[in-house]
């Protein structure tokens, strides 16, 4: 299973708790989880009693048997006695006085008195005998302060501010699923991950709500009579819908889960047919009224009716979900179960994705790989109206702007946007689309609205680029739609791109290499003169960014500070003396070299290794140029560092396990680009013949002139 991200979701500022809890497995969380996730956990409490229990007896056993030894016959039974003998010696002793006891060496210490002294309390310097008091958990000890001090940093480094974003991820890497929890910072441009979920299997589709389920254990925001929380809906593979709390780190199970698990194996392929070519097929699965029997592929929460979800599955169906109603038993008596209270078949096929309508509570939309969207009343499905497309959907978004359209995003690479005004109730009659883009060579496998400007859209495609479209009203009322930016962000093939629920102009993209990634468009100055009347309308000012707008956690950038300048309060502005787009990925190697002023080495994900040259310009700043770069056959670098001998020596290792020395100065372009340093060094470099590599040769390969030895 390749690594990617699915799907991406942003959580609005100042929701998100300030100080996430951390997940606590106690009694009552057993009995939860072992009713939700439909597990027996009775006979492992049981063993783990079982095991404290021999535990408890193998300790006890242990202190008998240092109690009885010195009456044992067995093993060093002279060494026993010698000690016993001594013993009695003392003991006898005790009552005597005589002159012996008087020219003993350690009569003058009283020690026969010893026992009686300590006992008496207030006397010697050690009366207060409670400060030496031994406490098994430091956090009983008032003497050791230090924990409150870890607590304090702990607290600090989960801490989320009310000016911070937080994004959620669906993310498969090295067959492991997960949700990865951003946060993001758009004042400083910071995004760093802060916590991580396990997930069961392949992650689809991801949706944020705030109604709190009925069987989540989280705590919740209260605000009059209403409830709000802060979760994450999650689609898989299995015909489950997971709902975890964004607000708690180190959870290991969901706070609710939608529909059961399927018992049939109908989802494994069974060959199909005779000959050399098997084929495959999917055994056919009982459809369910009340639960999925096929993988979730789209989800949406009603804003509206909060307690409302409604969601697409590859059973060809959709289903409506009431997270107010507690799981009840399942009639199998496995478990308790969240039950569906709809379900619509108006699909022929998978269906692809589901959306409720913001202004109209009651309406859904949803798309098909039967080649059809539909919108219909969930009070009323066979009223609905619907359009015949021409290729598979893969996504679908309301205009949030207009009520009554929507768009459509298909496989072959085109963009509709369509009026329900006009749609017919019958497929077989025309159902026009008010206008089509032409946006992408492959699938639109990401569509988004943003709902911040009006007319302001963003798509993503298999062809790896982002783009944001312009549309407008043209006088004669029919819409014009140009593009403003398009850009490849360096994540593969784009599978997820939506707009922040804050700024207007700021997306998150995400696709096959695994890879979040921010873009501020508004950074671009066309695309802040293109929307300016629409930015102006929104009350929002955007300015160009050192950057270009894009924030990752891998964005390849090298920033050189004057510590002179930095504030002591983070907070305030940092800004760099210069900064070097170095690398498409991640810098993952930088060295600065203490032989010659103003050189340095940076390795990347990208498998290269550069040389910089930095000079002091005429005007006082810093210009920096690109000497050499090489790719030295080592996979991804992880570390390239300096000779402390030699000037322009390296030597560089990576994910090949491999080390190779490169000495950059049997380059003649570096050795004329440093020619002034290395004069100032008294340094006199020479071209060799290697071409400045130098390596170990692997026993699997041999070298042109067989001679192995002699060349490694």
């Amino acid at each position: 299973m390749s690594n990617l991200i699915s799907s991406v979701s942003w959580v609005k500022r100042g929701v998100a708790a300030r100080y996430p809890r951390k997940y606590v497995l106690d009694e009552a969380e057993l009995e939860r989880v072992s009713a939700l996730a439909r597990i027996e956990l009775e006979d492992a409490r049981i063993e783990l009693e079982r095991a404290h229990e021999a535990a408890k007896k193998m300790g006890k056993g242990a202190e008998g048997d240092e109690a009885d030894d010195p009456g044992d016959g067995d093993g060093n039974e002279d060494e026993w006695v010698d000690e016993e003998d001594d013993s009695m010696a003392m003991d006898e002793d005790k009552p005597v006085v005589g002159s012996a006891a008087k020219t003993d060496d350690l009569s003058q210490y009283d020690l026969d008195e010893y026992d009686d002294d300590v006992k008496e309390e207030g006397i010697g310097p050690f009366s207060n005998i409670k400060g030496l008091t031994f406490y098994r958990d430091n956090a009983d000890d008032p003497y050791i302060t230090l924990k409150e001090d870890e607590e304090d940093v702990e607290r600090e480094e989960l801490e989320i501010l009310p000016t911070d974003n937080v994004l959620v991820t669906a993310k498969t890497e090295d067959e492991i699923s997960q949700l990865e929890i951003y946060v993001y910072d758009e004042s400083q441009e910071n995004l760093y991950v802060h916590h991580d979920l396990m997930l069961p299997n392949f992650p689809l589709c991801l949706e944020w709500l705030d109604f709190p389920p009925a069987s989540s254990s989280s705590p919740m925001q209260t605000d009059g009579p209403a409830k709000f929380g802060n979760y994450i809906a999650v689609g898989t593979l299995d015909p489950e819908i997971e709902i975890w709390s964004l607000d708690v780190v180190e959870s290991m199970y969901p706070d609710m889960v939608l529909g059961r698990p399927d018992k049939t194996a109908a989802h494994v392929p069974v060959p199909a047919g005779t000959g050399k070519k098997k084929r495959k097929k999917t055994k056919h699965r009982p459809m369910s009224e009340t639960h999925h029997v096929d993988a979730v592929l789209g989800i949406s929460w009603n804003k509206k009716q909060r307690h409302m979800l409604a969601s697409a599955s590859a059973d060809r169906t959709v289903k409506l979900w009431d997270l107010s109603r507690a799981p009840v038993a399942d009639a199998e008596g496995t478990g308790e179960s969240g039950a569906a209270i709809r379900s619509f078949s108006i699909h022929k096929d998978k269906v692809q994705a589901v959306q409720w309508n913001e202004n109209e509570p009651a309406v859904l939309l949803s798309g098909s790989y039967d080649r059809t969207v539909r919108v219909f009343d969930s009070r009323a499905p066979d009223t609905g109206v619907g359009a015949v497309l021409g290729a598979d959907v893969e996504a679908l978004r309301w205009d949030p702007w207009e009520s009554h359209a929507f768009y459509v995003s298909l496989e072959n690479g085109l963009v509709l946007n369509f009026d329900t005004r006009t749609l017919p109730t019958d497929l077989k009659a025309p159902s026009p689309s008010r206008f089509t883009v032409s946006a992408h060579d492959g699938a639109v496998s990401a569509l988004d609205v943003s709902p911040l400007l009006r007319g302001c859209i963003v798509t993503g495609g298999t062809d790896k680029l982002v783009k944001v479209w312009n549309v407008n009203q043209a006088e004669d009322g029919k819409p014009s739609v140009s593009m403003v930016a398009s850009r490849d962000l360096e994540i593969g093939k784009v599978f997820s791109a939506v707009f922040s629920p804050d700024e207007p102009l700021t997306i998150a993209a995400a696709g096959s290499k695994a890879k979040l990634q921010i873009w501020d468009v508004g950074a671009n100055f066309g695309a802040r003169k293109a929307f300016a009347s629409k930015l102006a309308e929104a009350g929002k000012v955007l300015k160009e960014k050192e950057g270009g707008g894009l924030v990752s956690l891998e964005n390849g950038l090298v920033l050189n500070f004057d510590a002179r300048t930095l504030p002591t309060d983070l907070k305030a502005p940092s800004p760099s003396r210069f900064t070097v787009s170095a690398h498409d990925g991640a810098v993952s190697a930088l060295d600065v070299s203490p032989l010659l002023r103003g050189c340095i080495v940076t390795g990347g994900t990208d498998k290269l290794v550069k040389v910089w040259n930095v000079n002091q310009a005429e005007d006082g700043k810093p210009s920096v140029s690109m000497v050499a770069s090489r790719d030295l056959e080592i996979g991804k670098v992880f570390s390239a560092v300096f000779s402390p001998d030699e000037p322009l020596t390296i030597a560089a290792a990576g994910s090949k396990a491999k080390l190779q020395i490169w000495d950059v100065g049997a380059n003649f372009g570096a050795r004329k680009a440093f020619a002034s340093k290395l004069a100032e060094a008294g340094k006199v470099l020479k071209e060799k013949e290697g071409g400045g590599l130098v390596g170990l040769v692997n026993d699997d390969e041999d070298s042109e002139d067989g001679n192995d030895e002699d060349d490694s």
